[in-house]
């Protein structure tokens, strides 16, 4: 009897970790408008944080149901990248990855996540910290 209901008490963690894993990971599939960017970087010069924040601001985020993602900027710079997205619900990290650039992904913490926001970190040594705020749009 006893190791019955510890059989049943261990099925049951199991199938609500998963399921807690697999609508974080849903909830990120959509269109995203990056609303508001954060900069903590003591090296950058306020002009280029202005315009950095300036196209930022101005981006929509994709992330497909088969991990590809788009950021399309709709400032003057306008510009599109296209890559990978992975989330670790265990880790809370979002890493995007560009095999079209030769470039290191970018690990974000993910601070937080709903079906309707989400907020995001990316600590870069030689720069500082940088923090995303997006909400969902579709």
């Amino acid at each position: 009897m006893r190791t019955e209901i510890l059989i049943i008490i261990f099925a049951t963690m199991l199938i609500s970790a998963s399921c807690t894993k697999n609508s974080e990971y849903k909830s990120l599939i959509g269109d995203w408008k990056l609303y508001n960017a954060n900069f903590d970087t003591p090296t950058l010069s306020s002009a280029f944080i202005f315009k950095a924040k300036k196209s930022l601001e101005s981006s929509n985020f994709n992330f497909q149901q088969d991990n590809h993602f788009q950021i399309i900027d709709f400032s003057n710079s306008g510009g599109s990248y296209t890559g990978i997205w992975d989330y670790s619900a265990k880790t809370k990290k979002l890493t995007f990855f560009y095999p079209d650039f030769k470039v290191d992904p970018e690990v974000f913490e993910v601070i937080k996540l709903s079906r309707n926001s989400l907020i995001i970190r990316h600590n870069i040594k030689s720069v500082g910290i940088l923090e995303y705020k997006l909400r969902k749009i579709k």
